[in-house]
């Protein structure tokens, strides 16, 4: 029994006791990985878009007086 696992976030994709070519797309990660009996070349992995800009979007506080 092979197990078939993502070539980007090592996720399980499927295990198999053969197979000549098989080609899984990740639930997880979205990367179409392909798989054959012999040595395959790895995927490239999608990008994970990152986020920026200010961590507060609010304006500060101001103290309330008595």
């Amino acid at each position: 029994m092979q197990n078939l696992k993502c070539q980007c976030c090592f996720k399980l994709l499927a295990k198999t006791k053969g197979f000549d070519h098989i080609e899984i797309k990740c639930p997880r990660c979205k990367t179409l990985n392909t798989f054959q009996s012999t040595q395959s070349a790895l995927p490239e992995c999608l990008e994970h878009p990152t986020h920026s800009g200010k961590i507060h979007d609010t304006k500060p506080l101001t103290p309330i007086q008595s």
